[in-house]
C-alpha cells in the first residue's frame, strides 16, 4: 500500500447537499450534485492529458489525425483497427485468432494464417516512410483488416499474443501499439485485448474499444489498457465466471458499458479479486449489485478506484473469506453499504485511504478475522466505526491510523490481540478510547500505538506484560491526564513513549528498567512518589543505573527522589 495525497479536499469531489438519502442501499442524495477535479498535468507517455496518477478527466474525443475506422455490422467477422508506427523498426503487431484468418496488414501487404497460429507483422522506417497518415504524437497511423478464410468461424481472439522468439532479436518487447479497435464476432468465446502474463504482452496506447453485436463470451481481459478512454460497446459478459484482474490497470477508463457486467450478477463469479484495480478514472458502475454467492476473495476488487463515486453493494458474501483492500484508495466514496462478512478472515486495508468515507454499516460481521491491519487508516472523515466481532484478531497494527475526524473507538474484543504498532497513531480527535476487553499478555508490540492522539485524556487499560516495545506510545498526547495500570517490566524499546504530554497528572506504569522522562506535565508528589515506587530497581542505591526525569512539575517541591535513587536510578529534576 503506498499513501496517497489527498485531491480535491476542499469538497471532496462535489458540490452541494451532502446527505445521504439511504446509508443502507448506499444510493446517494438525487440533489448531489457531482463536480469532480482532477488536476491536469502535460501529456503522459501515451499522449493522454493525466495527473501523476495517470487519471484523467472530461470527455474522450478521438483524434481527428487519426485514419477513420470503417464500419463493422453485428452478426458478421470482422476486425479492423488502428495501429501506430513510430519512425523505428520495431512496431511489431501481433494478433492469434482459432478460426483460420487473413490479415491486411495496411501498408500493402496481406496474409493468410492458420487456426490459432500467431500473424507478426513488423512495421519499420520504411514503413513509416511510404505512410500517407497524419503524424500525431511522433507517429503515423496504419489501418489493419481481419477477416476469416472461407468456411472458418472466429472463436477465440488476441491483440497481444507474446512475440518472444517469433520475431528473431526482439525477445524484449512487452507492448503492442493498438490505438484503436472494431469488431464483430458473434462465436467468440474468448477474447484477450491486453495481459501480462506468459502468451501476451499488454496493449498500453490502445484508447478506444468496440465490439459490435452478441458474442458467447466465456473469458475476456483488458489488464494494463492504461490508456483506454472509452468502450464504446460490449456484449453480454453473464457466461464469464472469472472476473479477476478484468480491467486491472485500466487508469484513463471513465465508464464501461453494462453489458460488460453482466457477469457479475449471475452469481457465478470467481474470484473478484483486483477486478477494478488502478481504474483510476472510473466515475461509476451501471450495475447495483455484484452477486458473490460463488467467490471466496474480493481481494483488492476496487484498489486506487480514486474517482469512483459509488460501489454497488456486495450480495450474498456468506462465503467470502478475503476482503483485503477491497475498497482501499477509493478516495471518493462516502458510504458503504452493508454486506456478510461471517467467514473474511482477512480485514487488512480494507478501507485504506478511503478519504470521503463518512457512512458506514452500523456493524461488520468479523468473527473469522485475523488481520485487521490499517483497516480504517487515513479515513479522515469517519467520525463512528462499525462494532465488529474481533475476537481472532491478531494484527491490529495501524488499525485506525490518522483517523483525525473520529472521536471514540467501540468496545473491541482484543483477546488474541499481538501487535497494536500505531494503533490509533495521530487520531488527533479521539477522545475516548474503551478499556482494550480482554486484551492479554500476547500484545508485545504497542510503538506509536497512541502517538498524537491530542483530545484523549484517559488511556486505556490494555494487558502488557509481554509489550517489548513502546516507542512514541504516548509521545504528543498533549490532554492526556492519565495512565492506568501498565507493566512494562518487558520493555526493552522505548524511546520517547512520553514526550511532549505536558497534561499528565496521574501514571499507574510498573516495572520500568529504562531511563524515561516525564518532564513538564503536572505531576504533583504523590502522584511522582508512586511512579518512583514502582520502578524497577536497576542497581544498589546511588548506582545511577537508569535516570528518571521529573523536571517541570510540580511536585518537585515535596516529592522524595530517594524512593528512586535507592534503586539505582537518577533523578533529574
Amino acid at each position: 500500500l503506498v499513501p496517497m495525497k489527498r485531491r480535491n479536499s476542499g469538497n471532496n469531489g462535489y458540490l452541494g447537499i451532502d446527505k445521504v438519502t439511504n446509508p443502507t442501499t448506499g444510493k446517494l442524495s438525487s440533489s448531489k450534485i457531482y463536480n469532480i477535479g482532477v488536476r491536469e498535468n502535460s501529456y503522459n507517455q501515451f499522449g493522454n492529458t493525466a495527473n501523476a496518477f495517470g487519471m484523467v478527466s472530461g470527455n474522450y474525443q478521438r483524434p481527428t489525425e487519426w485514419q477513420a475506422l470503417p464500419g463493422v455490422t453485428a452478426g458478421s467477422q470482422q476486425i479492423v483497427g488502428l495501429f501506430a508506427v513510430y519512425d523505428n523498426d520495431t512496431n511489431v503487431c501481433g494478433l492469434r485468432i482459432q478460426g483460420a484468418y487473413q490479415v491486411n496488414w495496411g501498408d500493402g501487404t496481406s496474409n493468410t494464417y492458420a487456426n490459432d497460429a500467431i500473424a507478426v507483422k513488423r512495421y519499420d522506417r520504411t514503413t513509416y516512410a511510404g505512410l500517407t497518415s497524419s503524424v500525431f504524437r511522433n507517429y503515423k497511423t496504419v489501418l489493419l483488416t481481419v477477416t476469416p478464410q472461407a468456411g472458418q468461424t472466429f472463436t477465440s481472439v488476441q491483440f497481444s499474443p507474446a512475440v518472444s522468439g517469433t520475431v528473431s532479436g526482439y525477445s524484449s518487447i512487452n507492448m503492442t501499439n493498438w490505438l484503436d479497435i472494431r469488431m464483430a464476432g458473434s462465436s467468440i468465446s474468448t477474447l484477450t485485448v491486453s495481459a501480462w502474463a506468459g502468451s501476451s504482452i499488454y496493449s498500453g496506447m490502445l484508447e478506444q474499444f468496440e465490439f459490435v453485436g452478441t458474442a458467447v463470451l466465456t473469458s475476456f481481459i483488458f489488464i494494463d489498457c492504461r490508456s483506454l478512454r472509452r468502450i464504446i460497446s460490449f456484449p453480454s459478459t453473464r457466461l464469464v465466471t472469472n472476473w479477476q484482474s478484468i480491467f486491472y490497470g485500466c487508469r484513463a477508463l471513465q465508464e464501461i458499458p453494462r453489458p460488460a457486467l453482466d457477469g457479475l450478477l449471475t452469481g457465478n463469479a470467481s474470484p473478484y479479486a483486483y477486478t477494478f484495480y488502478q481504474c483510476f478514472s472510473l466515475k461509476h458502475l451501471p450495475i447495483e449489485i455484484m452477486d458473490c454467492r460463488s467467490t471466496t476473495s474480493v481481494n483488492g476488487t476496487f484498489v486506487s478506484c480514486f474517482n469512483l463515486q459509488r460501489v454497488p453493494q456486495f450480495i450474498n458474501t456468506q462465503n467470502v473469506t478475503d476482503f483485503n483492500s477491497v475498497f482501499s484508495g477509493c478516495m471518493s466514496i462516502e458510504e458503504v453499504p452493508f454486506f456478510d462478512t461471517t467467514k473474511n478472515t482477512n480485514f487488512y486495508g480494507m478501507f485504506y485511504q478511503c478519504f470521503s468515507l463518512k457512512y458506514l454499516p452500523s456493524a461488520l460481521t468479523g468473527a473469522s478475522g485475523t488481520n485487521f491491519q490499517y483497516m480504517f487508516y487515513n479515513c479522515i472523515q469517519l467520525k463512528t466505526l462499525p462494532y465488529i466481532d474481533t475476537k481472532n484478531g491478531t494484527n491490529f497494527s495501524d488499525f485506525v491510523r490518522d483517523c483525525y475526524s473520529l472521536e471514540t473507538i467501540p468496545q473491541y474484543d482484543f483477546a488474541s490481540a499481538t501487535n497494536l504498532t500505531r494503533f490509533a497513531y495521530q487520531s488527533s480527535n479521539l477522545k475516548y478510547i474503551p478499556d482494550f476487553k480482554n486484551s492479554t499478555s500476547a500484545i508485545t508490540n504497542m510503538d506509536s500505538a497512541f502517538y498524537a492522539c491530542q483530545s484523549l485524556i484517559e488511556a486505556p487499560g490494555i494487558t502488557t506484560s509481554n509489550v517489548t516495545n513502546i516507542t512514541s506510545l504516548f509521545n504528543s498526547c498533549n490532554s492526556l491526564k492519565t495512565i492506568p495500570t501498565y507493566d512494562f517490566s518487558k520493555v526493552t524499546t522505548s524511546s520517547t513513549p512520553f514526550s511532549s504530554t505536558g497534561s499528565l497528572i496521574s501514571v499507574g506504569i510498573s516495572g520500568c528498567s529504562f531511563s524515561v522522562s516525564y518532564a513538564s506535565n503536572t505531576l504533583g508528589a504523590t502522584a511522582l512518589n508512586s511512579i518512583y515506587s514502582s520502578l524497577a530497581t536497576v542497581g544498589i542505591s546511588g548506582a545511577a543505573a537508569r535516570t528518571i526525569t521529573v523536571s517541570g512539575n510540580w511536585g518537585t517541591a515535596t516529592d522524595t527522589p530517594e524512593i528512586a535513587i535507592g534503586k539505582g536510578w537518577t533523578v533529574t529534576g
